[in-house]
C-alpha cells in the first residue's frame, strides 16, 4: 500500500488538523511490470546508440590508424616506433590507436609531418565520433524518458 488517507474521525483521535475527509480508501501504485533483462541485453546496451555496420567502420579506422602511424613513423628513434622488430611495433600502435580512441585523446607522439597529419586528422574523427555518440546517447535518453512509441531504445 503506497499510502492512505485517515477519516475525520480518526484523525481527530490522532490530534490532527481538522479537515474533511475526501476519500478513506486505500491508495495502490499500479504499473507495467518490466521484464528483466539477460546478461547479453545489459552488455549490448551501451553499444545501441550506434548501429553495427558503424561501430564496424569506427573499429575498422582505429586498426587503419594503428597501421598508418607504423607506416609513417617505423624506425624514428625519437618517436614512438623506434624499435626495429616490426610485429612489436604494430602491436603497439594498434594499443595506441585504440587507447587515443577510448581516452578521447591521440597518445601517439608523431616526429614526422605525415604522422602529424594522420594524428591531426584521427583527433577530429575521435572528437566527432565521441559527440556524436553523447548526442545519440542523450536523444534516446529524452525519448525514452518522453516515452516516444516510436523510440527503439
Amino acid at each position: 500500500m503506497l499510502g492512505r488517507f485517515l477519516g475525520y474521525g480518526q484523525r481527530e483521535t490522532m490530534g490532527a488538523a481538522k479537515f474533511v475527509a475526501i476519500d478513506n480508501e486505500p491508495i495502490r501504485l499500479i504499473g507495467p511490470l518490466k521484464d528483466k533483462e539477460n546478461l547479453w541485453d545489459l552488455a549490448i546496451k551501451p553499444l545501441r546508440p550506434f548501429s553495427m555496420k558503424l561501430w564496424a567502420l569506427v573499429a575498422a579506422v582505429i586498426i587503419a590508424v594503428g597501421f598508418a602511424m607504423v607506416l609513417f613513423e617505423y624506425g624514428r628513434n625519437e618517436g614512438d616506433f623506434g624499435n626495429r622488430i616490426v610485429t612489436a611495433d604494430i602491436s603497439k600502435s594498434v594499443y595506441l590507436s585504440m587507447s587515443s580512441a577510448i581516452s578521447a585523446g591521440v597518445c601517439f607522439t608523431p616526429v614526422t609531418t605525415s604522422g602529424r597529419l594522420v594524428s591531426l586528422g584521427y583527433s577530429i574523427f575521435i572528437l566527432f565520433a565521441t559527440a556524436s555518440l553523447t548526442a545519440e546517447t542523450a536523444s534516446r535518453l529524452i525519448q525514452k524518458k518522453i516515452g516516444h512509441s516510436n523510440c527503439q531504445c
